[in-house]
């Protein structure tokens, strides 16, 4: 299984110019329904061996796909250069989309915790709209995280940063998470990001992972 910021697209995004005539300043993500990324819709659960559908429960070493909310928890098995340390590597992951087009995504994030130090890392995959080396603004509490676009093609941008401790958990107990996300040169999208899942997916993907 591919990290969900990489996984090939079945349909044709719409082009910055297309992006561009939008004649708003700041729009919502019910009103960027031309704007989205669009893609096939992720499986919604592949309970594996170390998951309870009941308790909803996940033991160190699961590997499949399990919802929590509007977040998911993914376990790929560990490739032979980890697999002495880890049986698994997993991320939490999610899709945003409006209601009236689910299959169609506005904004993908993922994250997960990496390295001997156990850092998390939180990427995001939005429209072709932005380029190298903009600002991707999520607001969540106290804490305002500028996450850089670090690559761009005709498909889409891919933005990725690092979370200190302090900003990681204020993203887990965060009651909304909002992003702002370049529309074209002078224009802003304002996407919600639903929360509810978040704290529980975070906690599986730690129990899978072990730590």
């Amino acid at each position: 299984m591919h990290d969900a910021l990489h996984e090939p697209h079945g349909k044709k995004a719409m082009t910055v110019r297309q992006f561009a005539t939008l004649g708003v300043f700041l729009i919502t993500a019910a009103m960027v329904t031309a704007l989205y990324l669009v893609i096939p819709a992720a499986p919604g659960m592949t309970p594996g061996s170390k998951y309870s559908p009941i308790t909803g429960e996940v033991e160190a070493g699961f590997v499949g796909i399990v919802n929590f909310g509007h977040w998911r928890l993914i376990c790929d098995p560990a490739s032979d250069k980890l697999r002495a340390r880890q049986e698994n590597i997993c991320r939490v992951n999610q899709e945003v989309s409006t209601k009236d087009r689910p299959n169609e995504v506005i904004l993908a994030a993922n994250l997960r915790v990496t390295g001997r130090t156990q850092r998390a890392v939180l990427a995001l995959r939005l429209p072709p709209t932005a380029r190298v080396g903009d600002k991707i603004v999520l607001r969540f509490g106290d804490y305002v995280v500028k996450v850089p676009v670090h690559e761009c093609s005709a498909v889409q941008c891919l933005a990725r940063t690092e979370l200190d401790t302090d900003s990681w958990g204020g993203l887990l107990d965060a009651a909304a998470i909002q992003a702002v996300l370049p529309a074209s040169q002078d224009r802003r999208a304002l996407v919600d990001i639903p929360v509810d899942g978040l704290a529980q997916a975070a906690a599986a993907m730690n129990k899978a992972q072990g730590l």
